[in-house]
């Protein structure tokens, strides 16, 4: 699955960051107040899972942490706090998806 991903990895790019860099640093920043992004954020999620439903936690943090990592005045800790945070949330929707 990692070769797919690696391999299709633009495709899967844009369809788990479809939210622009100013909604990810609120997130980052721990911002929930705009209620349409936490829906697009749940939908891409969603989406993401659907894409690569066999993917790894440890991979969806890693593309997380990459993205993360490229909006300016992001440090690497709170790149990482929220890459954890977005692995674990996409993981959620796996096994509700499963259930």
């Amino acid at each position: 699955m990692n070769a797919l991903i690696r391999t299709d990895k633009p495709q899967a790019e844009r369809l788990f960051w479809q939210m622009n860099k100013t909604e990810l640093r609120q997130y980052i920043d721990g911002h929930h107040a705009a209620q349409q992004f936490d829906a697009d954020f749940e939908n891409a999620c969603r989406v993401f899972n659907e894409r690569f439903a066999d993917v790894t936690r440890e991979r969806v943090e890693s593309i997380a942490l990459e993205h993360l990592l490229e909006i300016p005045g992001v440090s690497q800790r709170d790149a990482e706090d929220a890459a954890d945070r977005i692995a674990r949330r996409v993981e959620t929707i796996a096994k509700t998806a499963r259930a």
